[in-house]
């Protein structure tokens, strides 16, 4: 897949959410003073959340929309495949100078 950055729709997160519902409050509900622990503040929180939940899926709607367009035009993506490297040993000094045979796929463990 190509590395075209995948845009964010919304960048709005729970309290910019929250911070826009109560700035517009006093335009549809002047009588109301929307204190900590009202409950009309409590079912602006869950809204919040609930539109959290909304924008995030919603930003991942263009990587999905993409794969799907990738899949249309026959375009599949690479499986995974294990990781190969080669590998060089070096005899310590002393150590002999006889030669070690590893088979192919023999597995090394890692020092610290």
């Amino acid at each position: 897949m190509s590395d075209l950055p995948v845009p964010l729709l919304d960048p709005r997160d729970a309290a910019v959410v929250l911070s826009e519902l109560l700035a517009r409050r006093p335009a549809y509900l002047p009588e109301w003073g929307a204190a900590e622990g009202d409950l009309g503040r409590a079912v602006l929180e869950i809204f919040t959340r609930q539109m959290q939940t909304l924008i995030a899926r919603l930003n991942r709607a263009p990587g999905k929309n993409r794969l799907a367009f990738l899949d249309a035009l026959g375009i599949n993506l690479i499986p995974a495949d294990a990781a190969r490297a080669p590998v060089v040993f070096q005899s310590i000094p002393g150590g002999g100078e006889g030669r070690a045979r590893y088979r192919a796929g023999v597995r090394g463990r890692r020092h610290h």
